[in-house]
């Protein structure tokens, strides 16, 4: 009896006899709370009125505003000055480009381990399994040690990533390392993001062949590739991304929030 005291009292649990649950019933619990009950929870975001939105929206463009004018004027004039070299991600001088191997879900429950493996997903750090690096060695899968870029060319196309732990790549993934330290990764990750949407290579059902083809501009200083500039347009480019999130992160709660009329 003091358990099921405890049970109809928590705010948290409602106890609901079987007939509430019959074949014609709706099956979702939310039903049996109250909207107040349901913000208490943290299960709903409380209604505001429209002068409150309207306010919200109006402070937060205004921030959005200010931010996009100050990095705009930041990767212009960054970009806008000095010499260019095009060159081409095929050019074996400058970068090696590899495709993984397949390793998969069922190899990760077998052979569990600490090194992650990743594949096509479009989440940076969501690895498809985990395997042991014993197992790896055994089975020839290569282990990349060395810091690279990702690109994927299958699963979510397109997608960039720079890689500094270890770790393993799928074969729904291209691989590039860089062999002149002067080119900084992030600089590359982010310009061959540009370059394979301004291919509409993204839309591709598979990106493999088209890596090699890819070609970036990187600035150049009086002695090679300017590292410390490539640096520099780098995190401008991610402060552009960062802002681009935030707008996307207005909208969906401008579509989710809910107002009171």
């Amino acid at each position: 009896m003091l358990h099921r005291f405890l049970l109809i009292n928590n705010q948290y649990v409602k106890v609901i006899p079987a007939s509430e649950f019959l074949s014609n019933d709706r099956w979702d619990v939310q039903r049996f709370w109250s909207e107040e009950e349901l913000v208490n929870t943290g299960n709903l975001e409380e209604a505001i009125d429209r002068i409150s939105f309207l306010d919200e929206v109006e402070a937060q463009i205004s921030q959005l505003t200010s931010e996009l004018h100050i990095v705009r004027e930041e990767i212009d004039k960054l970009e806008e000055n000095g010499e260019y070299k095009t060159v081409s991600i095929s050019d074996l001088v400058l970068f090696n480009v590899r495709r993984g191997k397949r390793v998969t879900r069922n190899d990760g429950h077998n052979h569990p381990g600490d090194i992650p493996v990743y594949s096509g997903s479009k989440y940076v750090n969501r690895p498809l399994c985990k395997v042991s690096e014993k197992w790896a060695k055994e089975n020839n899968i290569p282990i990349e040690e060395k810091p690279i870029v990702t690109v994927n060319a299958n699963g979510y196309v397109g997608a960039t990533f720079v890689r500094k732990e270890k770790c393993i790549i799928h074969d729904d993934v291209m691989m590039i390392e860089t062999k002149d330290c002067n080119i900084d990764l992030e600089y590359l990750r982010q310009k061959l993001r540009g370059a394979i949407a301004a291919g509409n290579y993204e839309y591709e059902a598979k990106l493999y062949n088209r890596v090699k083809e890819l070609s970036i501009e990187i600035p150049l200083s009086d002695t090679g590739f300017d590292l410390g500039k490539q640096k520099k347009i780098a995190v401008a480019l991610k402060k552009f991304d960062n802002l681009k999130e935030k707008l996307c992160e207005l909208e969906t709660w401008g579509g989710e929030v809910r107002i009171k009329y």
